[in-house]
């Protein structure tokens, strides 16, 4: 299987096991769903944190750190010579550069500082932080750059750190291993690769490495060096490893550019390759040999994207390349390149990462990640698929299959059927209550048309203005009606309009329970117990009358000023008349005449103040009739208020009668 086979077969599986998370929310799932649903997390995050970990041993200045950069085609570790790792690291792939630092013990306020104040002092944007209830310590990098990492690192892992930074020796033995995330797109998600502490010889790697590193990784790739690849002493810790702990073992002999060609024979027949396996001496079964440049490998993966120029690679003395091939190389039209691809053909590290790749994604079995989720996606697929194939089975051998069918096809036609019958029931039902034409083309008055014809003007004259004019007419009923301001005449007004509103509600609800017998018996093919359908009597609201008033004020001025003048006038002419020569005896008209202006004045007096007596007089002995008739013409207005138009009261205003019964009714 191929590397891209390998990524969209776990790209697969993530889909897989979202699809059946969500298969847990279908109502034909059966079993456990809160159970179901950990186990699918959990193989989830096996696949999210699952890496297959290849761990590189080798002796002190071997290039471990060297080709692991060379992997990563960028410079992440530090590999200056005497800058040796010191540190067990993991390296993982990630969105974003991160140093945490895995701590054995608490690292004091003090020595955080200092390490702050290491990472500032070597220029690079970097931010340190302890993390609560943790026994971490974060760097995360704002360039996001190797370069901020591979310097970070210096002081913290390489053997020179105590004398080049001694403030941080006190913080470094508190800690041996380093979690390294970088945003390399050459590192796989699922792959991890270990560096482990530079030793004298590979026997002498430290017990974590051997005891806890090696027993957790899926390939050991031992690095040797090409001028002592048959160093004796290792022969028997390899030979433990692959006895004991059962790990494929790929043998790696670096700093190839400094053989011969005739030297460079993965068969093992001539060179170092020949020493290595007599050391072995047949403790390790068909040994895979790799010979590779880390140094050379690098170089050119950092010549093809800039970042070295060739003015540096001229200045490294550990790069041999023939002088004429220079010239060649330099006359090309892009000899960066040039120069690149003859580095990285010399590194031969091609062959080594296809085949590190090939053995951990299709021949390790042990910890095979992606095959044992991919298998356990296949188990709870059937698992979770075969309660609806066991029904479909059933369903599928049922005898009277094709009898269920016609029965479904003909409740599906009834309940067709019935829908448009209580459409049919429903439309009949609105004409015979809201007016109009129903589906048979009958035509409906509606209740508010009927509620109209009960408390019209014609039924309330009749029955409410009609009645109470009559009692007006009889003796002594209008000198009953103004007592106490009217409070009789308005109880039978308030009589007369319960007879009108009681009759109109005794024939609209014998109206309804008519419309909603006939409903019910429409919809008796519709409803299971029809009959249950019973009738509320609706009572309609009752009018709350307003003060009724009429004054006759007017009409008692009128008379009085009638009575004044015809009485002042009638004074005048009698003394007048009195005074007159003509009617006087001879001898007193000298005396009269000085009598006559008063005179005329003491009469037209006289006369107006009994005028004034006579106007009262009058007009009381005709009060009653003019009352009678003032209030029979107020009636008409008071009763159609009410009723009709809304009356204006104490509280801002009173709606119609009518109009309450049509709110009332629109309600029900």
């Amino acid at each position: 299987m191929s590397v891209e086979q390998h990524v969209a077969d776990r790209e697969w599986a993530f889909e897989a096991l979202d699809d059946l998370h969500g298969f847990l929310d279908d109502p034909d799932f059966e079993g456990d769903r809160g159970g179901e649903a950990v186990g699918l997390e959990r193989r989830i995050k096996e696949l999210q944190e699952g890496k297959y970990r290849v761990v590189f041993l080798g002796a002190f200045n071997v290039g471990k750190s060297t080709l692991v950069n060379a992997l990563l085609e960028d410079a992440y570790l530090p590999t200056v010579l005497e800058e040796c790792t010191a540190k067990i690291t993991h390296v993982v792939k990630s969105s974003e550069a991160l140093t945490r630092l895995v701590m054995r013990a608490p690292a004091t306020d003090d020595e955080i500082s200092a390490l702050r104040g290491v990472v500032e002092g070597i220029g690079i944007g970097a931010h340190v932080s302890a993390l609560p209830d943790s026994n971490h310590i974060e760097i995360t990098y704002s360039g996001n750059t190797s370069q901020e990492v591979r310097q970070s690192l210096t002081a913290l892992v390489t053997m020179n750190a105590d004398e080049d930074f001694p403030q941080l020796q006190t913080f470094r033995k508190k800690f041996e291993e380093i979690q390294l995330e970088i945003p390399s797109e050459k590192l796989l998600d699922d792959i991890a690769f270990v560096d482990s502490p530079g030793v004298h010889s590979i026997s002498e790697t430290n017990s974590r490495v051997a005891e806890e590193i090696i027993p957790r990784s899926h390939l050991v790739c031992c690095l040797l060096d090409s001028q002592s690849a048959g160093n004796v002493q290792d022969s028997a810790f390899i030979a433990r490893i692959r006895e004991q702990r059962h790990r494929k073992i790929f043998f790696v002999i670096n700093k190839a550019d400094q053989l011969n060609d005739d030297e460079i024979d993965p068969q093992g027949k001539r060179g170092p390759a020949r020493d290595l396996l007599r050391s072995l001496d047949g403790s390790v079964p068909d040994p895979e040999l790799f010979f590779v440049s880390s140094l050379y490998a690098l170089l050119a993966a950092q010549l093809r994207r800039g970042a070295i120029a060739l003015e540096e690679l001229d200045k490294n003395n550990k790069v041999k390349i023939p002088f004429a091939l220079q010239r060649q190389l330099l006359q090309q039209d892009d000899p960066e390149q040039g120069f690149a691809e003859y580095l990285s053909s010399r590194s031969r590290l091609c062959a080594l990462r296809d085949r590190l790749l090939d053995y951990l994604y299709n021949e390790n079995r042990e910890g095979a990640i992606l095959e044992s989720v991919c298998q356990s996606v296949s188990d709870i697929a059937w698992r979770f698929g075969r309660p609806l194939q066991v029904k479909l089975e059933l369903i599928r051998n049922i005898p009277k299959l094709d009898y269920l069918r016609q029965r479904r096809d003909q409740l599906t036609q009834e309940l067709a059927e019935h829908r448009a019958a209580a459409s049919e029931v429903e439309e009949a039902y609105a004409a015979m209550t809201e007016g109009g034409d129903d589906a048979a083309g009958k035509t409906f008055e509606g209740y508010e048309a009927l509620a109209e014809q009960l408390l019209g003007e014609s039924e309330t004259d009749a029955k409410v203005t009609a009645p109470v004019k009559a009692w007006l007419e009889e003796p002594g009923a209008i000198k009953e009606a103004v007592k106490d301001g009217f409070a009789p005449l308005t109880a039978r007004l308030e009589q007369h309009f319960e007879e009108l509103v009681r009759g109109a509600e005794e024939t609209l609800n014998q109206k309804m329970e008519k419309v909603e017998r006939q409903a019910v018996d429409d919809a008796k093919m519709l409803l299971d117990d029809p009959d249950s359908v019973q009738h509320g009597h609706t009572r309609l609201p009752r009018p709350v009358l307003p003060p009724f008033q009429v004054s006759l004020n007017a009409s008692y001025g009128l008379f009085a000023a009638a009575g004044l003048v015809a009485g002042a006038a009638a004074g005048a002419g009698l003394g007048h008349a009195f005074l007159d020569p003509s009617v006087l005896p001879e001898g007193l008209d000298p005396v009269m005449a000085r009598l006559a202006e008063p005179a005329l004045t003491a009469g037209a007096v006289a006369g107006a103040v009994l005028g004034l007596a006579v106007g009262a007089v009058a007009r009381f002995a005709t009060r009653m009739e003019a009352l009678r008739k003032r209030t029979a013409e107020a009636l008409k207005g008071y009763v159609d208020a009410v009723a009709f138009h809304g009356a204006a009261g104490d509280d801002g205003g009173r709606p119609a009668l009518l109009a309450q019964v049509k709110e009332a009714l629109a309600e029900r």
